[in-house]
């Protein structure tokens, strides 16, 4: 047993390390050996990290299987899921299958990032399908007070924050679904946030315009090209 102990923390040095195929190889031996959700998990991660979605997925629902109530191992499992099955609906543009994997992830595990992936990979799909009910609908499920206001970075390249995609999302969604009130109401709050912004004040006046309040609207509009823009 102080063998098995020894060499499970060989294995993971090398996938802290980032030498995930030999940790794939250890952590595997170590299941074989002595099966354990500690060992479990970090063979699933190691197997997503070398880009082996199939084996990934056999092996988390192997160990899930052994070990079902375990939090780690339904975090590694959602990944699979996410990695093989919600990114391919994805990349198919198909709502109904993005929709059903991305359920059973927020049904797996109550975890904030593994929500916020899921929820927006929805909404993101059903924004290109034009399904602004959708949209909405899935918008409920993240609190946007709750998501990050810092734009998001990968590599020299920057993008909207994560609270403002959500505002941006639920505002539209609101706007083509006519919810008016609803969405001059968010409009609002999320220019508040976002006061540089021109879509947010340009959607409260289209609002307030389909509501009946035109002058209004036109008043607003035109403070808004009178800022410069």
């Amino acid at each position: 047993m102080s063998d098995y102990g020894e060499r499970y923390k060989q294995a993971e040095v090398l996938r802290k390390s980032g030498q995930f195929e030999e940790a794939e190889s250890a952590f595997r031996a170590l299941w074989t050996e002595l099966s354990n959700p500690n060992t479990g998990w970090r063979w699933i991660y190691c197997l997503r990290k070398l880009g082996d979605g199939r084996e990934a997925m056999r092996v988390a629902s192997l160990v899930a299987e052994a070990f079902p109530e375990d939090a780690w191992v339904q975090r590694e499992h959602a990944w699979c899921i996410y990695s093989q099955e919600v990114k391919s609906a994805q990349a198919q543009k198909d709502v109904g299958r993005t929709a059903y994997f991305a359920q059973k992830m927020l049904d797996m595990i109550n975890d904030d990032l593994i929500k916020k992936q899921a929820v927006f990979a929805v909404v993101d799909t059903a924004k290109e399908r034009g399904k602004w009910d959708i949209v909405s609908q899935w918008c409920d499920q993240l609190d946007p007070e709750q998501l990050s206001s810092e734009m998001n970075t990968f590599g020299e390249l920057k993008s909207m924050s994560d609270r403002e995609r959500w505002y941006y999302a639920k505002v539209k969604a609101l706007v083509h679904i006519k919810q008016w009130s609803d969405a001059r109401q968010l409009a609002l709050k999320a220019r508040e946030s976002f006061p540089r912004k021109d879509d947010f004040p340009r959607w409260a006046a289209q609002a307030r315009a389909a509501d009946g309040d035109v002058a209004g609207a036109v008043e607003e509009i035109e403070n808004l090209i009178r800022r410069g823009n």
